[in-house]
């Protein structure tokens, strides 16, 4: 169904877009950053990124 494969699309772009405005923030403030968060932050992207890059190949791999 296209509308439901954009609809899924639109919520990974809408997540990655969160974290990474959130990783951008953490490090504008360098002077108060929290380098523990920036590091969970980034952990975070790198596995979501992952995890969506096994659910394509999934996907792909059942058509």
């Amino acid at each position: 169904m296209p509308g439901a494969r954009l609809s899924a699309h639109a919520r990974e772009r809408t997540a990655l877009s969160a974290l990474i405005v959130s990783l951008a923030e953490a490090l504008e403030a360098a002077e108060d950053i929290d380098l523990d968060g920036v590091e969970v932050l980034t952990g975070l992207l790198t596995q979501y990124v992952a995890l969506l890059g096994v659910q394509r190949e999934r996907k792909a791999g059942s058509t």
